[in-house]
């Protein structure tokens, strides 16, 4: 590897400059003498070839890794396993996504030790581990839960990096093997697949609440200054004291505070509005409470509506991100990123620290550009609250909670009952706060159905009949979000919904590219945490699909109707159980593409997605004798769309120039899936 193509090192020190010795290796490894770390003294503490490596120059506290070499020791590593896990320290260190702070470091390399450790004891090199199935299943099983997702994530980052590396841990059969065999923690069962028509209705409704607050926004901005302006005035001219009053003889709205006598603040100065409805009423947002808050009346309602507004925003980019709530609970007002990628597409991020792992604080994960609606009407509700919170005695605000506060900010106001403590708040489960907002959805349009409950089987076995059955309220929960996330990313034709799919498979695109294998061309550190659930969740998402393609009538072999069972019959005499182990050992393959999919067991020289001209084929080329077409009326209308755009492309490329051959050709293969598909309406 050229030095141009290394980075240089990414610590988050004094001592990281492009001037020091250690800053860039001059050649791929580094030579055995090449300084890793060096004090601030100018002294080397540690060279590549050092047993240990002591970071703590750059950690400011003892922090060291081992690559052990003594025999009798537990850690015991053999001279080559210690040269490659050296190694791995390196590319993470000085290659494209090196880590910011060493223990970043040291965390990543306690959780694949065991990997290079288990090898040595059996006395084999570990980039032959793929050959060993048996031990790479067992290897999987003593990870610890907490880390799993970390270290799977890990993992595949490094296969995806093999040529750049050299050498392969894991290749994708044994990764396979490895994600499916890692223990789950508390989990009995895997968490449920929300069915697409739940999953669409519960994503709809929180983004008819988020547009309804985004076009009110002005008028409750200055209602509820108007309300907190009120308060300060009867109090005493402070806000702070509004806080602090007892009784009700001073409260600026109210039903009817003397029976039946007119009370005008005359005497007092203080001002009385009469019922928070009519104020509601004069600001426009009487209806918009009414909507959506199920309430009397009262100012209450309008905490219980800012409370509403910040709870649909977060339950809405847990839709569309891999995060915990725990972690989309931690997001603060300057959280939404946007990079333009290699394609000069945009990816939008949202940044925050994760709740599980030390290597991920500061990290992002890829979410839809329509979450930007969410984080603009959660910014404005918390900017709100700040307002009343700066002045509420009982507060204990830190300087980043008022210049870049929390999205998730409850009650701050002198009418709320809410009032004291922190700007956190503990999350009900979704169930409750779909509950506690019967407005929100209509728990009837969450019934769960026959066709609800195919799909849900087919994506999760072993659900409990108890609470998954036909006529139940499907009880929705945070977890539930995130991995119906992973697989709606990954199989993005599972949501049917115009807008939605559309937003869906914009970042379906950018979650399979970037966690999936070009992780390291992002600026933004992603979280490995998530980047390891996606992978995980992949390859459950292959056995399932696989498991039902025999009974798909709408999947067609280009090559005829004999082709296809030819094709199918292996995977057809298998059960699940059967399938998931064969899955595990990398037996069964199956990969969505353009026109419906791919059982080739081996990587597709072509891509297979993005050129999908060798699918069908071209010209005097045929179609892949491994390819499936997927002749329902959906996929149809897409590949229609597909053949319109590539016409369009093909008016602004020069006639006999390479593009034009190129779009040509896609144009043609187009037309070939079209045709078959036709012959068999």
């Amino acid at each position: 590897m050229a030095e141009a193509t290394l980075p240089g090192l990414q610590i988050d020190s004094p001592l990281t400059v492009p001037s020091a010795l250690n800053f860039r290796p001059i050649s791929w490894p580094p030579p055995a003498n090449f300084p890793v770390s060096i004090d601030a003294n100018g002294n080397v503490k540690s060279r590549y070839s050092d047993p240990t490596w002591d970071l703590s120059p750059w950690a400011g506290t003892f922090c060291t890794i081992t690559f052990e070499g003594v025999r009798k020791h537990a850690q015991f590593l053999s001279s080559h396993n210690a040269d490659l896990l050296r190694m791995i320290a390196a590319w993470w260190l000085w290659g494209p996504a090196g880590v910011q702070k060493p223990a970043t470091l040291e965390s990543r390399l306690k959780q694949i030790k065991p990997l290079f450790v288990a090898c040595s004891g059996a006395g084999i090199a570990v980039d032959q581990l793929s050959g060993f199935p048996e031990l790479v299943a067992q290897l999987a099983k003593q990870i610890k839960p907490a880390a799993a997702d970390a270290c799977i994530g890990s993992l595949h980052r490094l296969w995806t990096a093999r040529d750049r590396l050299g050498f392969v841990i894991l290749d994708e059969p044994a990764l396979v093997i490895f994600s499916r065999n890692l223990p789950r923690g508390h989990e009995r069962t895997q968490t449920a697949y929300i069915p697409e028509r739940i999953w669409s209705y519960q994503v709809l409704r929180l983004r008819t609440c988020l547009d309804d607050f985004i076009a009110h926004r002005e008028q409750v901005e200055r209602c509820y200054r108007f309300c907190l302006n009120e308060y300060a005035h009867n109090a005493g001219g402070s806000l702070t004291l509004a806080f602090t009053k007892k009784g009700n003889s001073w409260l600026p709205f109210a039903h009817d505070r003397t029976k039946g006598a007119v009370v005008t603040g005359a005497r007092t100065g203080r001002r009385f509005h009469g019922p928070f409805l009519l104020t509601a009423r004069r600001f426009g947002i009487d209806g918009l409470l009414e909507k959506w808050v199920d309430g009397r009346g009262f100012i209450l309602d309008l905490s219980k509506y800012l409370s509403l507004v910040t709870l649909a925003g977060t339950a809405y980019c847990l839709n569309f991100s891999l995060m915990r709530r725990d972690e989309g609970t931690q997001l603060r007002s300057d959280c939404l990123r946007v990079e333009r990628d290699e394609l000069g597409e945009d990816i939008h991020l949202l940044g925050g620290s994760t709740t599980k792992t030390i290597e991920d604080e500061g990290a992002y994960w890829i979410v839809s550009p329509s979450v930007a609606v969410a984080v603009e009407a959660m910014r404005s509700v918390a900017y709100l609250r700040l307002e009343a919170a700066r002045q509420d005695p009982e507060r204990h605000l830190s300087p980043s909670d008022i210049a870049n506060p929390l999205l998730y900010a409850i009650g701050s106001e002198p009418w709320s009952t809410k009032t004291g403590g922190d700007l956190r708040s503990t999350v009900r489960p979704y169930q409750y706060f779909v509950k506690d907002y019967p407005k929100l959805m209509d728990l009837e349009e969450v019934r769960i159905t026959a066709e609800d409950l195919a799909v849900a089987n087919q994506m999760t076995q072993g659900l409990d009949e108890g609470k998954y059955s036909v006529g139940k309220i499907w009880p929705l929960s945070w977890h539930q979000l995130r991995r119906t996330g992973a697989v709606n990313m990954l199989t993005s034709g599972l949501v049917s919904e115009g807008s939605l799919q559309y937003q869906l498979k914009h970042a379906s695109r950018g979650m399979t590219r970037y966690y999936g294998q070009n992780w390291y061309k992002l600026k933004a550190k992603l979280s490995t945490d998530a980047s390891g659930f996606f992978i995980r969740e992949k390859f459950h998402v292959l056995a399932s699909e696989v498991a039902s393609l025999p009974g798909s009538a709408h999947l067609i072999s280009p090559h005829g109707a004999a082709r296809r069972d030819q094709l199918l019959r292996p995977i057809s005499e298998k059960d699940f159980k059967a399938l998931e182990g064969a899955a595990k050992n990398g037996k069964v393959s199956f990969r969505r593409t353009i026109f419906g999919g791919c059982v080739k067991p081996d990587p597709c020289p072509y891509g297979g997605l993005s050129h999908f001209t060798s699918c069908a084929g071209a010209g005097r080329d045929r179609p892949c004798e491994h390819a499936l077409f997927d002749v329902s009326p959906g996929r149809r209308d897409q590949v229609m769309k597909l053949q319109r755009d590539i016409g369009i492309r093909l008016l602004d490329a020069e006639d006999g120039s390479p593009l034009a051959d190129s779009l040509n050709a896609s144009l043609e293969a187009t037309q070939r899936y079209l045709d078959a598909s036709t012959d068999t309406v």
